[in-house]
């Protein structure tokens, strides 16, 4: 047992665990920045910052789900003005006190991360920017280690993708209805290999392309994925089961099971999970679940769902 306050001693030969965070990447760099990453050490933490309402970062959909990275949405606090850069800067600075992770590598070329790195570094983590040739000089003389990326093989142009930036996009954002910023805990293990959703076009755009094709079954979305559909999945059952251990097997309404998720978590807004509905949402949780749950219809139009109980119940009895 350890003294309060001590921390247990990692073995030098133990892999460094590592947190990947990045924001203002364009996806074509995607493939390459996560073959970089991997080098570096053991990935615990993955997560890409932006305003996924826009249009320019619907791109990254796909690599969302192919590498199992975290999506944290923020809109900012006004049109053309940007606050990713203070969220990513204070989760890293969580990570860093709470040892989740030992060291960082960035994913940026913005010149206002270098005080971060420096009070990183100060701490005693290695930090490592993976950026293309133009980073800010002030970011790679901050940081341990700078790897440039190689422009991507196109075959067309050598100039690199242009990156847009939260705060050259303006008109696209204030038409988008803003959901609040995604909760940022994580536990320190690898995170699951089961990939996000991925999504349709926005504004009646062309769909994105689908990571594999057990999706195809599922209700269209309606919408850009922001949260992946497991982690609604996971909440509609704890509700369920909540509910089911004082009556086994009684169906929950849908209106109960809404009111109970925003007393669970008041930011909770369906549309952050691609859905324009909660209807809609809670039948694709239970598409995605296969089996784990069964759903009817009211007479009202309204849906009712239970855990799928090893004995029958009749329907009616909600």
């Amino acid at each position: 047992m350890l003294p309060t306050g001590a921390t247990a001693c990692r073995s030098p030969t133990a892999p460094r665990r590592i947190a990947l965070l990045g924001e203002n990447c364009a996806a074509t760099y995607a493939d390459q920045v996560m073959e970089l990453a991997h080098k570096q050490g053991m990935l615990v933490i993955r997560r890409v910052y932006a305003n996924w309402s826009l249009s320019a970062h619907q791109k990254w959909i796909e690599a969302v789900a192919c590498y199992d990275l975290r999506p944290i949405y923020h809109a900012g606090i006004a049109p053309g003005k940007s606050t990713i850069d203070m969220v990513l800067t204070i989760d890293a600075m969580d990570l860093h006190y709470r040892q989740v992770c030992d060291d960082f590598c960035l994913v940026t070329g913005d010149g206002d991360y270098a005080p971060l790195v420096k009070r990183l570094r100060a701490g005693g983590a290695n930090v490592i920017v993976i950026g293309m040739e133009q980073t800010a000089i002030v970011l790679k003389e901050a940081c341990s280690t700078f790897i440039p990326l190689a422009k991507p093989n196109t075959g067309t142009s050598s100039v690199p993708p242009t990156v847009v930036t939260e705060r050259e996009q303006t008109t696209q954002s204030s038409n988008t209805p803003a959901p609040t910023l995604i909760s940022t805990t994580e536990t320190t293990a690898v995170r699951s290999s089961l990939p996000p959703t991925t999504s349709a076009g926005a504004n009646g755009g062309s769909p994105i392309p689908q990571p594999t094709a057990k999706l195809t079954n599922r209700p269209q979305l309606d919408s850009q994925i922001v949260i992946p559909l497991r982690d609604a999945v996971k909440l509609l059952k704890d509700i369920l089961a909540e509910s089911a251990q004082a009556d086994p097997g009684k169906w929950v309404s849908g209106s109960v099971i809404g009111s109970r998720l925003r007393s669970i978590d008041p930011s909770f807004d369906h549309r952050r999970y691609g859905y324009q509905t909660l209807s809609k949402l809670m039948e694709a949780c239970v598409t995605e679940a296969k089996g784990m749950f069964e759903m009817f219809r009211l007479d009202n139009g309204a849906i009712a769902i239970r855990l799928k109980p090893s004995t029958p119940k009749p329907a009616n009895d909600v």
